[in-house]
């Protein structure tokens, strides 16, 4: 065989020994790499979640209330009664109660709306069924709307019976207020949260009244241990998790169970608050699913190629038959030796 030839030949099988190693390469890469993002559907029954808000608005409805504990603000203003001087307290904790014989009306939150950006966390708790909402970033204040007569637990007891309704004003603290080297800890960070701790005058659930986008979806909480370290713990009681960015079966979520979502961002579509549990549906995605407590946790992150085979069937089809010919091609050119 001239040494022409013989050349010639030895850079075709080069070609395609490096062909062939693309190829594998292609194919490892499918079965090995995860999805950048991932489009999921939730709906779990949770005792409390916390997330980000993507808009300014307010997170609950009116709510009236049997009572109300407030923490975490600046000043609480009540107007003049019969006379009397108004009341400004400054007492870190303030509970309202209302006294009035239907108390479906007699004490009303009307909540603040909130920044973007700012974390929210909702708790339900099953001891006595109240709710507690905790806000960061709050800058307006908040309405308490009293129809009928009311007691004011502050550095005093008082029973406010107005005769025309009256406004009790909760004045946040200020964002930019120094913090004196004090650090908070929890879903504030070191912000200091206002706390709304209340139970609806009626036994109904509360419902959220539209579609709340949010981001930074969580469903865990850190709890201080005996040894005084902060230990991660779910608030998760039942659920199921769909992954609509492939074709599979949803999983369901366990009592308990840890799942955590990497940079999620959606939508609820539905929040309602039960007696003793919270219950939401969330539609987004997600930059990575696990499950289990870390270090110990798994990826459900599903990969390239079972995203490929999810895909529409006409792009599968042809995404195959290209695939195929190229094989084909590949192959016919390895086993073709020159004379």
């Amino acid at each position: 065989m001239p040494a022409k030839e013989m050349r010639k030949g030895g850079r075709s099988r080069i070609g395609q020994v490096v062909l062939a190693f693309l190829i594998g390469l292609v194919v490892l890469t499918l079965l090995l790499l995860p999805l950048h993002r991932a489009e999921i559907s939730l709906d779990a029954t949770v005792r409390s979640m916390q997330f980000r808000t993507e808009r300014t608005g307010v997170i609950l409805p009116t709510i009236a209330a049997k009572w109300v504990i407030v923490q975490g603000h600046s000043r609480v203003h009540v107007p003049p009664i019969d006379g009397q001087t108004k009341v400004v307290s400054t007492v870190p904790v303030v509970r309202i109660e209302s006294k009035a014989p239907d108390a479906k009306g007699g004490l009303l939150i009307d909540f603040p709306s909130i920044p973007p950006g700012a974390r929210v966390e909702l708790i339900a708790y099953p001891d006595d069924r109240s709710y507690e909402l905790i806000l960061c970033g709050v800058e307006e204040p908040t309405r308490l709307l009293a129809n009928g007569p009311v007691r004011f637990f502050a550095d005093s007891d008082r029973l406010l019976a107005a005769k025309h309704p009256m406004t009790i004003l909760i004045v946040p603290q200020s964002t930019d207020a120094p913090r004196n080297g004090t650090m908070y800890h929890g879903v504030c960070g070191d912000q200091l949260p206002l706390r709304f701790r209340f139970v609806p005058a009626s036994g109904r659930d509360i419902e959220l009244p539209g579609n709340l986008v949010i981001r930074d979806l969580r469903l865990f909480s850190l709890m201080r241990g005996p040894d005084g370290t902060l230990q991660p713990r779910s608030s998760i009681l039942s659920g199921t998790l769909r992954i609509r960015s492939i074709k599979a079966d949803p999983r369901p979520l366990h009592r308990n169970e840890f799942l955590i979502l990497e940079e999620s961002h959606g939508e609820i579509r539905g929040l309602r608050m039960q007696p003793a549990t919270i219950n939401f549906d969330f539609e987004g995605s997600t930059g990575g699913i696990s499950v289990g407590a870390p270090p110990g946790s798994v990826s459900l992150m599903p990969r390239l190629l079972e995203w490929w085979m999810s895909r529409n069937l006409i792009l599968l089809a042809w995404s195959a038959g290209l695939s195929a010919l190229g094989l084909v091609f590949g192959l016919y050119k390895w086993f073709r030796k020159p004379a």
